[in-house]
């Protein structure tokens, strides 16, 4: 019986990320990253911190979409999030589309930093 796995790994020479437009960036209160997208069936791995770094932690808000079909909407405070200083890795699978958001529903008023890198699958 076969066992399939995935090992991600990092893409050290920036070959897949440095593509994605608005894969790093600031966001200000209340503010998203717009639609990032990292195509279907990709692993990324998400993480953010308050910025500048700080003892405080954030919390990141996000939705997935389908550049073919409903994108990804505007994060709003019943969805989803992840602390961002423990970082997130997800396989996309059906979507190919993130979007971010630092809400002050869970963050205050805060700057908050973030990066998005694709992973390879092998």
């Amino acid at each position: 019986m076969a066992v399939l796995a995935a090992y991600p790994q990092p893409d050290y020479q920036n070959s897949l990320t440095s593509q994605v437009p608005n894969s790093q960036g600031l966001l200000l209160t209340d503010t998203d990253s717009g639609v990032i997208t990292v195509g279907l069936r990709r692993i990324i791995h998400l993480a953010a911190t308050a910025a500048p770094a700080s003892a405080n932690r954030c919390a990141v808000s996000y939705t997935l979409g389908l550049s073919t079909g409903v994108t990804a909407p505007v994060p709003v405070n019943s969805s989803p999030f992840f602390l961002g200083d423990e970082g997130w890795s997800i396989d996309t699978g059906v979507y190919d589309q993130i979007r971010i958001k630092n809400l002050s529903f869970y963050n205050g008023a805060i700057t908050m930093a973030y990066s998005v890198s694709i992973l390879s699958k092998f």
